[in-house]
């Protein structure tokens, strides 16, 4: 997945964009379930969760890519993908807080 991430970033390929465009179509399966829930109100889940997707995406892409840390988290140890993991968890979770939807 990361190689094709990467090849997408850099060029214009047909087969790269469709499959670009089937994960976006699952992406928008999935959001036509949540996004109903956070309607009317002063949460815009699809711009939380394209920020949290596009900020894992580079974190693994830039971990795996040069081994390095950041902002002082290594990806690449356990403690720094639970690190990660836990933050996603807490955006997600207080959005819905947010929204006052059941989790």
């Amino acid at each position: 997945m990361q190689k094709i991430i990467h090849w997408e970033l850099s060029g214009a390929k047909d087969v790269l964009r469709t499959i670009a465009d089937r994960r976006e179509e699952t992406g928008e399966e999935i959001l036509s379930v949540i996004a109903p829930g956070f309607e009317n109100i002063d949460v815009d889940i699809r711009a939380r969760l394209a920020l949290l997707v596009g900020g894992i995406y580079y974190l693994t892409l830039h971990a795996k890519g040069n081994g390095s840390t950041f902002c002082g988290i290594d990806i690449n140890e356990e403690e720094g993908k639970e690190r990660i993991a836990n933050a996603v968890r807490n955006l997600i979770f207080e959005a819905y807080e947010k929204a006052d939807i059941d989790k």
